[in-house]
This record gives structure tokens, C-alpha cells and sequence, in this order.
């Protein structure tokens, strides 16, 4: 049921011939019926039993993947990009905090590991001076790599907790938080003028910050190397497809091929 609605959504909505169709099929819904969102599946990833292909590994997810020797591979797509220098926020109720104070202060992250904190770790290192062994992180879940654990100098939060809570309530001074979140009154960026220092990093970097990015596992490569291709080749045909090839801003938050990605992948 599960592959005759995906080859009814490719021929419908982006009239896209699959060329092997039951195997990417079968491929793609082999375990991932259950599986409801990006973050949820870059949870769920290749290396954690039966699942062949998983669509939206984060960025940061993979590179430790691949550090621990996870027989996994990239393909050259983007499925998700944003810069992250707005994510950083506190709540103006309890005071100011900025790139100059931040130091010493509790900050919560989801997961230490998780993306979009590593992205903002190195803006604050790398752009601010920010000592990263001066703030004191809050996590509340574990990193999506089983081998990963959290720093010494972290704490988890207690049970039942989440970041908006505990920032909303003023027990920790700043969070990692989402884009809805920054939609509310007393929730404020960390970095002053964000867009600003979005267009500079831009402009200094000519790269994006990838969020997600199309995993397979090794042994597809090797014993399925035509559907591997198959599914690029229908990546790129949605993207040329695409009403919205670019953003607002004239800069590709969802490259595809190896050109576009390159300099995206140097930088993470």
C-alpha cells in the first residue's frame, strides 16, 4: 500500500517515471512506515537494524556516524539547509544575554550532538571568541549515535523537562530552541541582528548550514548501486521541478549534486 501511494505521489505530483520502481519502492518503505517527521527520522538511522535507506540523517549525525566507523555513505543531497544564528535565545524576562556575557551560563540543547547546537558551538567559537568550556550545557536527550556521550562538564535535565520549559521558567539562561519558538514575545536571540550576521557568514563563507542530508547505508551501494542512482535521479528531477528552487534570498537551502554541495560539506 506504502509504494503504490509513493509511485501515485512521483507520477502525480512531479511526473517522474520510476525506472525500477518496486525495488525503490520496497527500498524506501522497508522500515519507515512508522517513522513521522525529520527529526524523528534522523533518529532512525541505517545503523539501527533492518532500515536500507534513510532519507534525512542530520548533517552533524552522520559526520560522527562516520567517525565511529558506521558503514554508511552520503549522497550529494541537501535535503535541508538554514543558517543557525538566530536558534540561540534566552528569555528577555530574566534579563539580557548576548555573545559578551554568555559565558557561565547554563545553556540548553536538545542534544549536545544534534546539529543545530554544533553549528551555533562553532559561530560562537569560531565568529565570537565564546570559551565553549565556560558554558554549562543542559541536554535532555541522548545523541543519535549509540556511542556518543555526553561531555563531563553537561548535565542532563530531569525527567519530564524540556528547554522551552526551563527556559520559559528561568532555570537555564539561554536554549538552542526552534523557529516557532522565537515567535513568542520574550523569546530573543543571543546574537544580535541575526540576518545581518547571516548575510556576512554568507558572504565570507559562500556555503550554507546543511541540517540534513540523504543517507545511504554501504552494502545498498554495493549490492543496489542502480537503485542508489535511481533515487538521485529522482531527487534531482523533484528539485528541477521544484516552485521554489531557491530561497527568498536567491540562496539554495536544498542543493542537489556534488558541484552544489561541495563547498556545504567543507564547511561542516
Amino acid at each position: 500500500q506504502a509504494g503504490r501511494r509513493f509511485d501515485r505521489l512521483w507520477r502525480r505530483e512531479l511526473g517522474v517515471e520510476l525506472r525500477d520502481a518496486s525495488l525503490i519502492q520496497r527500498l524506501l518503505f522497508a522500515d519507515h512506515a512508522r517513522v513521522n517527521g525529520v527529526v524523528r527520522a534522523g533518529r532512525h538511522l541505517p545503523w539501527l537494524g533492518d532500515v536500507i535507506l534513510d532519507y534525512a540523517a542530520g548533517r552533524m549525525t552522520y559526520l560522527q556516524a562516520r567517525g565511529w566507523g558506521k558503514p554508511i555513505a552520503a549522497l550529494p543531497v541537501g535535503i535541508g539547509g538554514r543558517f543557525q544564528h538566530a536558534q540561540l535565545a534566552y528569555n528577555t524576562d530574566f534579563g539580557t544575554v548576548t555573545t559578551k556575557n554568555l559565558e557561565g551560563k547554563r545553556v540548553g540543547v536538545r542534544t549536545y550532538p544534534q546539529t543545530t547546537p554544533t553549528w551555533v558551538r562553532g559561530i560562537l567559537q569560531n565568529d565570537y571568541g565564546v570559551d565553549l568550556s565556560k558554558i554549562h550545557w543542559v541536554t535532555f536527550e541522548d545523541g543519535h549515535v549509540p556511542e556518543y556521550k555526553d561531555p563531563p562538564d553537561s548535565e542532563r535535565a530531569p525527567h519530564g523537562q524540556t528547554f522551552m520549559k526551563m527556559l520559559l521558567a528561568g532555570k537555564i539562561d539561554a536554549a538552542v530552541v526552534m523557529v516557532p519558538d522565537l515567535k513568542l514575545p520574550n523569546i530573543k536571540s543571543v546574537i544580535t541582528d541575526p540576518s545581518k550576521e547571516i548575510a556576512a557568514w554568507y558572504q565570507a563563507h559562500q556555503a550554507i548550514q546543511l541540517n540534513h542530508v540523504l543517507v545511504v547505508k554501504q552494502s545498498l551501494l554495493q549490492q543496489h548501486p542502480d537503485a542508489v542512482r535511481e533515487v538521485y535521479r529522482m531527487m534531482k528531477e523533484s528539485k528541477r521541478l521544484s516552485a521554489e528552487a531557491v530561497g527568498a534570498d536567491g540562496i539554495d537551502y536544498r542543493p542537489v549534486g556534488f558541484s552544489n554541495n561541495r563547498r556545504n560539506f567543507e564547511m561542516a
